[in-house]
């Protein structure tokens, strides 16, 4: 729970550099880069509800129920289609990811409301607990990576090296922030961690 939100968020915000990067070189040209980020950034939108929908997926088949699951994903399917209908020609490319992305929210939202009604929900998680530190942690740690992206901007054209070494210093500067603000928040996922990353090391 307390990787989703940070990896969405520094993701989104790196989209450019990393593509440049990794893909930007030959015939890809940076208006690939432009339109690949766009794309990757609507793409990001589904990926936080596909990571929520999966456990619930699971819950269903260790219930020894595969129908539910199956059904909703045809539901979703549906969802697809008419979303990608109505944006394919306005959007064009742009239109069937949000479709795809919109397939996603779709199949969570039933999914939770399904678990909600089958095992009286997700209480006593401290889910909303959770997302709101994991969510305020990922907010600071934005700023840091867009202050990291902005300071280093004279070496995005010091070709791959120049890039590497940006995306490096940011997105290290994001991952250090949040893994710091996630502790002093008392995180339970990032207590865990930091606790078996201590016991392993003192072996």
């Amino acid at each position: 729970r307390i990787l989703l939100i940070p990896l969405t968020v520094a993701l989104w915000l790196l989209a450019t550099p990393l593509i440049q990067l990794l893909f930007q070189r030959g015939a890809f040209t940076p208006l690939d880069t432009l339109w690949t980020g766009r794309a990757l950034r609507l793409y990001l939108l589904g990926l936080i509800f596909a990571t929520i929908d999966w456990p619930l997926n699971y819950g269903f088949y260790a219930r020894q129920d595969t129908l539910t699951p199956a059904l909703v994903g045809v539901f979703s399917v549906g969802v697809y289609l008419a979303i990608a209908l109505v944006l394919r020609r306005p959007l064009g490319m742009l239109g069937l990811v949000l479709a795809d992305s919109g397939k996603h929210l779709a199949h969570a939202l039933v999914m939770l409301a399904l678990t909600h009604r089958r095992v009286d929900g997700l209480r006593g998680q401290a889910l909303w607990q959770t997302a709101l530190k994991a969510l305020l942690a990922a907010a600071i740690m934005a700023l840091v990576i867009v202050a990291a992206l902005a300071a280093t901007g004279g070496i995005a054209g010091a070709g791959w090296i120049g890039l590497l070494v940006r995306v490096a210093l940011a997105g290290g500067a994001g991952a250090a922030t949040y893994a710091g603000l996630a502790l002093a928040l008392r995180l339970d996922e990032a207590q865990l961690l930091w606790a078996t990353v201590r016991a392993r090391f003192r072996r």
